[in-house]
């Protein structure tokens, strides 16, 4: 095999470990990448040495990949497209672990909210701040509605709404601090 058939393989599988990166971008890096290398073996070296600082094919693509990744959840700010980008960067960011973690407790203050306030409405001593006899206070469930005074009132609604907001909020800021500070972490790095 020739020096430049080495490069050509190694270019075609550049190209394939960049399949997720769209085609413009795919074809200007890997464009980049055969200019350099051109010149490596125009300089004399042999393609072992020429390709001997860019490393394998799968491990230079996989930083456009992240980028590309990273990219795209922080333009779409989609719930699922963050979760995604940050879990698979879990193994390799504990950034990403965290903000994984904070998104699940802030949306978890949210859905139990949202879980609150339907059971509130189908039933309305299974969710309350309640007070039995003169010192005794239940947050939840009462099992005796009819002695039990109820302190939050209708104003349970307004709590659960502002918590589902308060989470929901949390929860996708946690989400889009996380990416950005991995961004920002292989830009620098």
């Amino acid at each position: 095999m020739t020096d430049r058939d080495t490069i050509e393989t190694w270019l075609k599988a550049l190209d394939a470990a960049l399949t997720t990166v769209p085609d413009a971008q795919r074809a200007d890096v890997v464009a980049e990448a055969r200019g350099h290398l051109e010149e490596r073996l125009a300089a004399g070296l042999s393609a072992e040495s020429a390709l001997h600082g860019f490393g394998t094919a799968k491990a230079y693509a996989q930083g456009f990949v992240d980028q590309h990744a990273l990219d795209r959840a922080l333009t779409s700010k989609r719930i699922i497209v963050m979760v995604t980008t940050l879990a698979g960067f879990t193994s390799r960011s504990i950034i990403a672990f965290f903000g994984l973690m904070g998104a699940l407790l802030f949306g978890s203050i949210a859905l139990g909210s949202i879980v609150s306030i339907v059971l509130k409405l189908i039933n309305p001593a299974a969710v309350g701040l309640w007070m039995e006899g003169s010192d005794s206070f239940i947050l939840g469930t009462t099992s005796h509605p009819s002695v039990a005074t109820e302190l939050a009132g209708n104003w349970v609604y307004l709590i659960f709404f502002g918590l589902i907001v308060i989470g929901g909020f949390l929860a996708r800021g946690s989400l889009l601090a996380a990416i950005r500070s991995i961004k920002n972490e292989t830009i620098v790095g």
